[in-house]
């Protein structure tokens, strides 16, 4: 039991990383660059750059209609971990958006200041 309930806080906290880490790059890199990600990330950076919607919101609407029939065609198992996925991916954009934004934290770290 101990080594099961482990096992899941380890996976938890690795899966909050990568979100972490992806929410971050695509805020901080690709959206001031003006490039898109594959997927449903970069159609709404595109989406953010033609209206001016939030890329966090944006995401989160795009991933409802995929969510529905991956739940039809997964089942319950996979409901559960991609809603938490899709929530929390959509929630750390925002925060970051809004907290974590560095300004010309992309052309510094490639090495060009322009």
């Amino acid at each position: 039991m101990e080594i099961a309930l482990n096992k899941n806080w380890k996976h938890f906290a690795l899966v909050n990383i990568g979100l972490f880490l992806t929410a971050f790059g695509l805020v901080n890199f690709l959206v001031p660059a003006k490039l898109a990600a594959g997927g449903v990330s970069g159609l709404a950076t595109i989406i953010n750059y033609y209206f001016d919607y939030s890329v966090g919101l944006t995401t989160f609407f795009l991933n409802i209609p995929i969510f529905i029939m991956g739940v039809f065609t997964f089942g319950k198992k996979y409901a559960s971990k991609s809603l938490y996925g899709i929530f929390s991916l959509s929630i750390f954009i925002g925060i970051i958006e809004k907290a974590l934004v560095i300004p010309y934290f992309s052309s510094l770290s490639s090495g060009n200041p322009f």
